[in-house]
């Protein structure tokens, strides 16, 4: 991806954002471009890179307001194989790393063997409050 970016949850006061560092991974498949994060296993998609980071973004917020309102996220977040720790005002994230989601996700494989692809990370706030 050749221009950065930062994706936040507009989650009011920014003290309570946690910034977590997400590698993106950029491919194309059947003529749609598509921001796939492995870590959240979202992804976003576009006829070009500017309209699939879009899409990512949609993606991303709906997540976390959907997540949040829900009282969710923390839970999600495990799920998906993170590490959370502490409590509201003070947590702690810890990402999976990439390798430990190969052995999970299969489609994660096929892209790096079989697609062209590009990796970047980027930084994303997290509600810490959740």
């Amino acid at each position: 991806m050749s221009k950065g970016y930062f994706f936040a949850g507009d989650f009011g006061n920014e003290k309570f954002i946690v910034k977590v560092r997400l590698d993106i991974i950029s491919f194309e498949e059947e003529g749609t471009r598509i921001c796939y994060s492995p870590a959240l296993d979202l992804s976003g998609y576009g006829v070009d890179e500017e309209k699939a980071k879009k899409s990512f973004e949609v993606s991303l917020k709906e997540f976390l307001r959907y997540t949040t309102n829900n009282n969710t996220l923390i839970e999600e977040l495990k799920k998906l194989e993170w590490e959370v720790k502490g409590r509201k005002n003070n947590r702690i994230f810890k990402l999976p790393y990439l390798d430990q989601l190969f052995q999970n996700r299969e489609y994660l494989s096929d892209i790096v063997r079989n697609k062209n692809f590009s990796r970047t990370t980027r930084e994303v706030g997290i509600p810490a409050m959740a």
